[in-house]
């Protein structure tokens, strides 16, 4: 019988669906995808966004996240060298595509001085009770029928248990990575780089609305039996305005119009101090996910953006 680790070294290549994410680097076109359990052949994920797209805007703000994946469509299977297959068998177990094996659970286990204890995987492996468990493996694929056997494990190998091997909340933390959220699309009036303000006189601040700096923007991604659907907000952005004070916005702010002439903003900062100063957005993003096994809960993120305002000291006009 060959050992577990020859096994996997000599597991065949398991073949990804075109437009699903894989388990490797195999990506969608649109971009980066969400990372498939190492038991799931391949996992959907279906990006849809919300929000007004608002305007291009001519801030030139500088943003730290990175653009997210794009939308892709597939259904979750098992395959073997690129045919589908059961992923559980009531006969011989879970499908393991690390080994493209199925894998049961011995059932009873052996008592402590059975020599399977001894013998299963590899010499001079010594397991026993408490270490782990032992599997019936099961290959059942031509050619491949020598390769199963009695197996120890120290951990349910991968694929054990299907629907019940998935953490949601760990499927859900990887579909934010891929969400796209971005810190704000900043504008201020005046616009930062050109005109310069006044000490006293009110600097609008903005976020330009966008499903990915705004939200809400949704993902659905399915792994291991599970389907986890998520969804992204901004809560509230944190303006650090560069003189040692911050403004809170729970809105996403209002794009300045000259016919505003000097009204106060609904988010916005008056300055005191001549100068140059580096504005900090923080966008405290909330992620919503809920999952199809009941399961739910709320992600916080951070995105953050740049940008810079001068503010001139007003002049004096000698009248005489």
């Amino acid at each position: 019988m060959l050992t577990l680790r020859q096994r996997l070294a000599g597991a065949a290549l398991i073949a990804v669906t075109a437009g699903t994410f894989g388990t490797s680097s195999a990506h969608a076109d649109g971009g980066g995808g969400v990372d498939c359990p190492e038991w799931v052949v391949t996992c959907t994920v279906t990006a849809t966004g919300g929000g007004s797209p608002g305007s291009t805007g001519t801030t030139g703000s500088s943003n730290t996240s990175s653009t997210g994946a794009g939308a892709a469509s597939g259904v979750e299977v098992c395959q073997h060298v690129g045919q589908v297959v059961p992923c559980s068998d009531p006969k011989m177990g879970w499908f393991n595509a690390s080994d493209q094996c199925y894998w049961a659970l011995l059932t009873p286990q052996p008592p402590d001085d059975d020599p399977a204890w001894k013998n299963a995987d590899s010499a001079p492996a010594q397991h026993k009770p408490g270490d782990g468990q032992l599997y019936n493996v099961t290959c059942p694929f031509p050619g491949e029928e020598l390769l199963g056997g009695t197996t120890f494990s120290a951990t349910p190998p991968p694929g054990f248990g299907g629907a019940a091997a998935v953490d949601p909340a760990t499927v859900a933390q990887q579909m934010v990575t891929q969400m796209g959220l971005l810190g704000a699309d900043i504008g201020t009036a005046p616009r930062q780089g050109g005109s310069a303000s006044l000490v006293g006189l009110p600097v609008w601040l903005w976020n330009t609305v966008s499903d990915k700096t705004w939200g809400p923007t949704s993902a659905t991604a399915s792994a291991g039996g599970v389907t986890v659907t998520a969804t992204a907000h901004v809560d509230r952005i944190i303006w650090a305005t560069g003189d040692g004070t911050s403004v809170t916005c729970t809105g996403p702010g209002v794009k300045y119009d000259p016919s505003f002439g000097t009204q106060q903003p609904g988010c916005g900062h008056t300055y005191t101090q001549p100068g140059t100063y580096a504005i900090t957005a923080t966008s405290k993003w909330l992620v919503d996910w809920s999952a199809t096994t009941g399961q739910h809960g709320e992600i916080p993120v951070d995105r953050t953006a740049t940008a810079t305002v001068k503010i001139a000291e007003a002049q004096a006009i000698n009248t005489q």
